[in-house]
């Protein structure tokens, strides 16, 4: 469909993509008519399927074609492969915050073919937001556990 309707979908390419992640945090926004690829399609096919809340869903693949043709989607394909290659071979040598990062984008890549392009990134990076908070709380936590220790020995140490 995405070689069909080129000339109607490709203009707005770029906006669907800025609109990935934005839709990831506020997923109610992804539905309006214009914010995705999907959705557009769906409306052009089928508007009272889309009405009813059907879809016909999206491809990475075809969310490429739409950026410049047959190249780009190969282009794309192959900086996936390098980028899951990387991860591959960096996950066995990270620390416990780098491989969650990358299980957590991993995860999503299987997904792919029928999602959107920029959703595993978008999903990753809001999971990061939250691993981020929790360890910033953790260690505010530690410190604080570690400060009341040091005080309770010191208290302990000028009884005697």
């Amino acid at each position: 469909m995405a070689i069909e309707f080129y000339d109607e979908f490709a203009d707005r390419i770029l906006n669907y993509l800025m609109w990935e992640p934005i839709g990831n945090i506020f997923p109610h926004l992804l539905s309006l008519p214009g914010r995705t690829f999907a959705n557009d399609l769906t409306i052009k096919i089928n508007y009272n399927a889309f009405s009813l809340g059907y879809g016909t869903g999206s491809s990475y693949l075809a969310e490429a074609y739409l950026l410049d043709g047959p190249f780009v989607v190969s282009l794309i394909s192959l900086f996936l492969g390098f980028i899951l290659s990387k991860l591959f071979i960096r996950f066995r040598y990270s620390n416990v915050f780098i491989k969650i990062l990358i299980f957590t984008l991993i995860q999503f890549i299987i997904y792919l073919p029928r999602d959107l392009l920029l959703m595993p990134l978008s999903v990753t990076l809001k999971t990061e937001i939250y691993v981020l908070i929790t360890y910033i709380l953790f260690t505010v936590f530690k410190n604080i556990l570690l400060i009341k220790k040091g005080e309770s020995n010191e208290n302990t140490f000028s009884i005697k």
